[in-house]
């Protein structure tokens, strides 16, 4: 029963992908893949930075100045706290020390 009930879905899904032009590999076809293949082709690299990619030139110079100095004060108290120091303070944006090592961030603004 429910291996019929999953191809009726997959039938269903696949019309509704082949209606928007797109198309559903199905099973088969994902359990023939090597799982140890990768792409031939590459993505090109070395173009915009998503964390600061802007339309805008003056915003984004101001944002890859600010990145910058987040960089400079998180590795500022990054090598504090490897050294020993179990006080320092991140700068605010921090997530994984804070989170996971219990460290301080200071408040935004």
């Amino acid at each position: 029963m429910l291996a019929k009930r999953l191809v009726a879905h997959e039938d269903t899904v696949r019309e509704q992908l082949t209606a928007e032009g797109r198309e559903l590999l199905g099973r088969e076809v994902v359990l023939s893949q090597d799982p140890y293949s990768c792409p031939k082709s590459f993505d090109p690299r070395f173009k915009l930075d998503p964390r600061v990619a802007c339309k805008d030139k003056w915003r984004r110079i101001e944002m890859l100045g600010r990145l910058k100095e987040f960089q400079e004060a998180y590795r500022e108290a990054w090598e504090a706290f490897k050294a020993g120091v179990k006080d320092v303070v991140f700068p605010a944006g921090t997530y994984w020390m804070v989170r996971h090592a219990g460290c301080a961030a200071a408040s935004p603004g």
